[in-house]
């Protein structure tokens, strides 16, 4: 939820959108085990991949080198991607599907409902 809070609402990144005008989401937390997965949360796994910790936080839109990275990892056909969040407060998850093998796992926990999302304040 901070991601999307830094992409949607953040009036220091872009601005145009208010926590107001988002509308209802649902948080899904799953349990996910994948055999080959590109984990990209140590620093030299970030420089072998092509980029830096520095390169994760840039504008909201500039994508183009993690996209690129994203990308060899689909072609090549691992099952997905860890890395930290632009914001510093967690790590992200990206699963292909597509590649996904029968002895991976990908279960939905909990589902929780947010009608609006939190305050910048709560947020910290």
């Amino acid at each position: 939820m901070i991601e999307a809070y830094r992409h949607l609402v953040d009036v220091d990144l872009d601005g145009r959108l208010t926590a107001a005008m988002v509308g209802p989401r649902n948080l899904i937390t799953c349990r996910v085990r994948l055999g080959r997965l590109l984990d990209l949360r140590d620093p030299a796994a970030l420089c072998r991949a092509g980029l830096t910790t520095a390169g994760l936080r840039t504008p909201v839109g500039d994508y183009d080198a993690c996209q690129q990275v994203g990308r060899a990892a689909h072609q090549l056909g691992l099952g997905g991607i860890i890395a930290p969040v632009a914001s510093s407060a967690g790590e992200t998850l990206a699963v292909f599907t597509p590649h996904t093998r029968p002895t991976d796992s990908l279960e939905i926990t909990t589902v929780e409902r947010w009608e609006n999302l939190a305050l910048r304040l709560l947020l910290g």
